[in-house]
């Protein structure tokens, strides 16, 4: 995703943040999740080109997803879901203020 966000690859760094997100679905182990999430994310790509449209939103997920890979990695799950909140409500306050600003 950095590789993708640094060549500004709007498209690679999508798909290298569903790959990213997946990972952590998968290990869930709960395919039925699984699938309502693929169909809800597809749903909602068109706005992820939006927001990593903007370098420091790109920035900030690059960050985001340091701090939740070092939870995942570290089993600590009642850190993992604060940041994944965050994470989304981040990306849902920038969309929020772009569609209001048109």
């Amino acid at each position: 995703m950095e590789a993708a966000s640094a060549a500004g690859d709007l498209l690679g760094m999508t798909e290298a943040n569903r790959r990213f997100h997946f990972v952590l679905v998968e290990a869930a182990g709960m395919p039925r999740l699984d699938r309502i999430l693929q169909v809800l994310w597809d749903a909602t790509e068109a706005y992820r080109f939006v927001y990593y449209g903007v370098d420091s939103n790109r920035e900030r997920v690059e960050r985001e997803h340091l701090l939740i890979i070092d939870a995942f990695e570290q089993r600590d799950t009642p850190r993992l879901i604060r940041l994944l909140d965050e994470h989304r409500e981040h990306a849902v306050e920038a969309l929020r203020a772009f569609l209001e600003a048109r």
